[in-house]
This record gives structure tokens, C-alpha cells and sequence, in this order.
């Protein structure tokens, strides 16, 4: 098989959309010791993508090498890929890039007078020229795909092209806190995040719900690992796994090892379907983990799989135990089951028994008994109210002052992508910089739930 066909499945294994490349520019960027670092799509990546650093910058000699299959600076030899303290180390990714792009890379050394500029097309160089710049790195992505016609149909709308940047980008903004970011999408400034010294400080920014009330910290050691971070009070959850941010030695990652553990450590805790809210930093030792098994290290493998599973969900538990079991509040059994609740079942018993942990209510019947999950009675009816709404006149309560309900920028960008289908069940809105003005909502919906359901049916 010819070297270019080989190179260009390669860079679409590497590169699969926006996101992807703006994960490989960033890490540069963050490589090359940058403390202020910009990223600006247009049309949501697809027309463009700039990355714009202060780092260390490279000659002409390292941009022409940079953009060459399997070069890299970052590994001298085996044993630096035990202990890798960079996000790069194969020397894929910018030559990748540059084979499904028209790139223009900018960029000069603290100890050169004049900076240089290289344009690629299709992994070809067309130019080279010097030009005056200040130490850093500019790199300008355009026209992803364009000479991979298939995977540039297979990109997503802007809009979700654009959020999905988005929420990659934000893992970049809580794992490196001293780093100045800023993101613009199509003109408008998404965050524009100066240094802090603490993640703590850049939580709310992502997670508009969280605050210093329900979060807690988490540190512990033990031998050669230690884990720290953010989790939430059981309450203050998710309907799917957004809410979940994982980093191994600094490294952003998906683990379903991790999701156990912690789903383990909360156990009973949460209701049915509901995710907390965790940001953990793990660190093990480098000759124990192997992120070399997905093109774009998003998943690593650990040589102890038990042993972390025990420790981050031990970790874990042990907070919980100490700070939220202090806020638990009993109840009296004495609860009045609402008349439309009995319709879930055509022949519903008639005594309560009794109400176990407060979420399940246990009825006795005729031949035995009958356990009734209080959060799945409720989704049922509300499936039921949005089913009959819709067969009806939709009909819209209107608020006489706007109910303002904080999102983060991806969220609001998912309302945005997500905007028919809402309004045609009756929620109208108004969108802020920070969050949206519900207008109007479905009359099925008590007004007293509307910030919860709305944030729900969006997620």
C-alpha cells in the first residue's frame, strides 16, 4: 500500500473531528509550557480552527519536522514512555492534521530575532517564509477533511461540532488552573478563564449548579497512589454521566473502571438513573498504566485494576460517610400517595406498609406484597402528561417575570441544538450569557419543578 494512503487512514484514526483537533493543539500548546491559550472556531470548527499559544515556539527546522509521521522530542527512549510527564509522545498528531487540513503554522523561539510561517496543504508544504511575531505558536486548521470527502460529511452540524470542542476544552480549563484559556465560537467569547490557583475556583464555571454548599473535597493517599478532587452531596446529580471528569497523571480520560468505583461508592444513595458529579485526579505510578491503547489516548489501562476500583470507591465512601451522612433527615412513614399515582397500576393495594429510605414504598396486597419506586411513578406519570399533551391543543403557561435557570456554555449551546423539540412541548426562552430566561412552559410541569425538568429533558 502506497506511504500516503497508509498516512491518511492513519490521521483518520487520529483525527476523527473538531474536537479531536482542537484536544491535539491544546496539548501542544500545554507541551510547550504556554500560560495564556486561545482557541477560535468559525461555523463551529469546520471553516476553522486557530490555537494561538506563548510558549516556547519552534524553529523553522522543528515546524518542518513536526509535521512529519512519528517525530517527536518529547520521548529519548523506552524508559521515558514509563514515566511520560507530556500529553504527546507518538508524533502523530500534528502530522496528521496537516494531511486532512490547509494548515498555516506561525511560530518563533524566545532566541530568534524573526519567527516563521509554514503553509501545508494536504501534508504538502507550499511556503515557507520569516515573519515578525512575538514567542508562541499560532497554528490555523481550514477546511477539515477536505481532501476525505466521506469523514467531512460524517462531521456534525456546527452547532454540535462547536459543543463538543466545548466540553473537551473545559477539561483543559480544571486540569491546568494557572493556565490563562479563552474560547471563542463563531465571534463569541464561550469562557475567558485567567490563571487561579485552585481548580475549586473554575468548578462553578463549568458546573453552574455547584457551589461551595454541595460539594466536597477529597484527598487520600495510600503507598504509591493518591487521589484528590471534587465529588457532590447524593442530591445534586445528573441523568447521564456528563457530570463525570477523569484524569490519571493529568490526563483527561474516560474509565468505566472509575464510574464503578464511584457508582459503587455511592451505592443506594442516588436514585434510579441520576449520576453524581465527580472531578477526581488520580495518580499512580507511570510503569503501572498504559495509555498507549487508543489513537487518542482517551482510555488507559491499569496493571492493578482491582486495587484502584478499592481505593477510589474507599475514598470516597470515607467523604460521604464523614460529611453527608451528618445531613440526613428522617421522616415520618406518613406519606399521602397522590390518587393519580394508583393509575400506574390497574388494581393498586390499598395499605401502606411501610417506606424504606425514604424512595420506595412498600404496599400490602392480597397475595403478598407490592414495592413501588417513587422516582419511577414519577417518570411514568410525566411520560404520560408530555404523551397527552402532545395529542392535545399545546397550550402554554406563561411567567409573569422570567424564571433565569444557569447553564454552562456547552449546556446552553445544547439548547440551542436541542431548541425545536423543546418549543414543541411548549417551553419558550429567551438565551443570556450565562444561562436562559424560561418565558413559558408545558402545563403539565409543576412550576415549582420547571428548573429541574427543564435542565433534565435537556441533558
Amino acid at each position: 500500500m502506497p506511504d500516503e494512503i497508509v498516512l491518511k487512514i492513519a490521521a483518520g484514526e487520529v483525527i476523527t473531528n473538531i474536537s479531536s483537533v482542537v484536544k491535539e493543539l491544546v496539548e501542544n500548546s500545554l507541551d510547550a509550557g504556554s500560560s495564556r491559550i486561545e482557541v477560535i472556531l468559525k461555523n463551529g470548527g469546520k471553516e476553522s480552527i486557530v490555537v494561538k499559544d506563548d510558549g516556547e515556539g519552534m524553529t523553522e527546522e522543528d515546524i518542518l519536522l513536526a509535521i512529519e509521521p512519528h517525530t517527536t522530542s518529547k520521548l529519548r527512549s523506552l524508559e521515558d514512555l514509563l514515566h511520560l510527564k507530556t500529553f504527546g509522545f507518538r508524533g502523530e498528531a500534528l502530522s496528521s492534521i496537516v494531511r486532512v487540513s490547509r494548515t498555516r503554522i506561525v511560530s518563533k523561539t524566545e532566541m530568534e530575532d524573526v519567527g516563521t510561517e509554514v503553509e501545508i496543504i494536504g501534508g504538502k508544504v507550499i511556503s515557507t517564509r520569516k515573519v515578525g511575531v512575538g514567542r508562541g505558536t499560532f497554528v490555523e486548521v481550514r477546511d477539515i477533511f477536505f481532501n476525505f470527502p466521506v469523514r467531512r460529511r460524517r462531521l456534525k452540524s456546527p452547532k454540535i461540532e462547536a459543543r463538543m470542542a466545548t466540553e473537551r476544552f473545559q477539561k483543559y480549563l480544571l486540569s491546568n488552573p494557572k493556565v490563562h484559556f479563552i474560547l471563542n465560537v463563531d465571534g463569541k467569547i464561550i469562557y475567558n478563564c485567567p490563571p487561579v490557583e485552585d481548580i475549586h475556583e473554575r468548578i462553578p464555571i463549568i458546573f453552574p449548579e455547584l457551589s461551595d454548599r454541595n460539594i466536597m473535597y477529597i484527598e487520600k493517599d495510600m503507598e504509591n497512589m493518591f487521589l484528590k478532587g471534587y465529588i457532590t452531596f447524593p442530591e445534586i446529580t445528573r441523568p447521564n454521566r456528563t457530570g463525570e471528569v477523569f484524569f490519571v497523571n493529568g490526563r483527561s480520560i474516560i474509565s468505566d473502571l472509575l464510574h464503578e468505583a464511584v457508582m459503587e461508592a455511592y451505592e443506594e444513595l442516588l436514585k434510579k438513573r441520576r449520576y453524581p458529579i465527580v472531578v477526581l485526579f488520580l495518580k499512580v505510578p507511570g510503569n503501572e498504566i498504559d495509555i498507549n491503547v487508543h489513537p487518542q489516548k482517551l482510555e488507559v489501562k491499569f496493571l492493578k485494576e482491582e486495587i484502584i476500583r478499592n481505593f477510589v470507591r474507599n475514598a470516597i465512601k470515607e467523604v460521604l460517610s464523614k460529611e453527608w451522612y451528618r445531613k440526613i433527615v428522617f421522616v415520618s412513614d406518613s406519606y399521602k400517595i397522590k390518587e393519580k399515582v394508583h393509575e400506574v397500576k390497574e388494581s393498586f393495594p390499598t395499605r401502606l406498609f411501610h417506606i424504606l429510605k425514604g424512595r420506595y414504598a412498600i404496599f400490602e396486597e392480597t397475595n403478598g406484597i407490592v414495592i413501588m419506586d417513587f422516582h419511577a411513578a414519577h417518570e411514568r406519570l410525566l411520560y404520560e402528561d408530555i404523551i397527552e399533551f402532545m395529542k392535545k391543543e399545546k397550550r402554554r403557561r406563561k411567567l409573569r417575570k422570567p424564571l433565569k435557570i444557569p447553564l454552562s456554555s456547552d449546556e446552553i449551546l445544547l439548547v440551542e441544538e436541542k431548541g425545536k423539540d423543546l418549543k414543541s412541548i411548549g417551553f419558550d426562552w429567551e438565551t443570556l450569557t450565562d444561562g436562559i430566561n424560561i418565558t413559558a412552559f408545558p402545563p403539565f410541569i409543576p412550576a415549582t419543578d420547571l428548573t429541574n425538568v427543564f435542565k433534565d429533558l435537556v441533558e
